[in-house]
């Protein structure tokens, strides 16, 4: 379980565009012609004609990212019916190993460059937690969807 020491959200769409959408593998049960299909062309203006200028960028590839750069706590909320599945899948996998080792260095040292303070902060950072939840039959973007659907139900039945 996460301790909670703040509030926040973060949707990553893409993780990794050094590939067009179309070219990315498809999981087992995605549909022939796929349901958002249509978005494609959009998903990719993302990296557009600079995707060769920009192929370390980690901005535009979160896959290829630091893991001192992300967030201690990190919940990944995964469809399995997505064009994004492999590469979401392999960047949780990545970060899972990550921070098995840099968590045993900070459970074995007090004084590794992962517990020593941060100057602006003035607070000692602690442990890694990567956390993932796999969604069967659910498709990208759902979970936006269902949380749009949800706060509008909820705002609207307070007026």
């Amino acid at each position: 379980m996460f301790k909670v020491l703040g509030l926040g959200a973060k949707t990553v769409w893409q993780v990794d565009l050094r590939l067009p959408p179309w070219e990315k593998p498809k999981p087992p049960g995605f549909p022939a012609k796929g349901p958002l299909e249509f978005l494609l062309p959009l998903m990719d203006a993302y990296a557009g004609p600079d995707r060769q200028r920009n192929l370390e960028n980690t901005l535009l590839h979160p896959i290829l990212a630091d893991i001192s750069s992300l967030p201690r706590n990190m919940l990944f909320v995964v469809p399995r019916v997505d064009i994004l599945l492999h590469e979401q899948t392999l960047f949780i996998q990545r970060l899972e190993e990550e921070a098995t080792v840099i968590n045993r260095q900070i459970s074995q040292s007090q004084n590794t460059e992962y517990t020593r303070k941060k100057p602006s902060e003035g607070i000692a950072l602690g442990p890694y937690q990567i956390k993932s939840m796999f969604f069967d039959g659910q498709i990208h973007g759902w979970l936006e969807g269902k949380l749009s659907i949800s706060w509008f139900d909820e705002y609207t039945h307070e007026e």
